[in-house]
């Protein structure tokens, strides 16, 4: 800051005793921090501690998507499994309905074995249709978790 004027308890130029009364003063301030209550400290522990806590949940998402990962991969591996088993109880509801229905052809057999055979050929059929959808859901669910659906 810079001051430019008269200097003088009276408004002259120069004093009764001939001293020059006009004058200039600058005045320059200088901040240097020497002590600032120990905020840098926090604000650098502050930002520790945000570091952690996103580890601690990157960590906890990492370990629960290779929970999911392997709990969707065991589900398709069972589904799987379970629709050739399901084939096959298909398979044979439809040759015992073959025979009842052959049986009662033949005269041997009753309309209620042969519609019993046929909700049992149904049944299977439901049960396998179910297989698929549950493994076509956990197939499904293995490439939203991959990223390749």
């Amino acid at each position: 800051m810079f001051n430019y004027g008269i200097d003088a308890p009276e408004f002259a130029a120069k004093g009764p005793d001939g001293t020059r009364n006009l004058g200039y003063s600058a005045v320059a301030t200088l901040d240097i921090p020497v002590w600032d209550w120990l905020s840098t400290h926090d604000r650098i522990k502050q930002k520790a501690a945000l570091r952690d806590s996103a580890r601690v949940t990157l960590t906890a998402t990492q370990r629960r998507l290779v929970a999911e990962l392997d709990e969707y991969y065991g589900e398709a591996s069972v589904a799987r499994d379970q629709i050739e088993s399901l084939d096959r109880s298909v398979s044979a509801a439809r040759e015992s309905l073959r025979l009842v229905r052959l049986r009662y052809s033949a005269g041997e057999g009753t309309v209620l074995e042969v519609v019993d055979a046929q909700n049992s050929v149904v049944a299977a059929e439901t049960a396998r249709e179910d297989g698929i959808l549950r493994y076509q859901t956990a197939l499904a669910n293995l490439q939203i978790l991959t990223g390749t659906l």
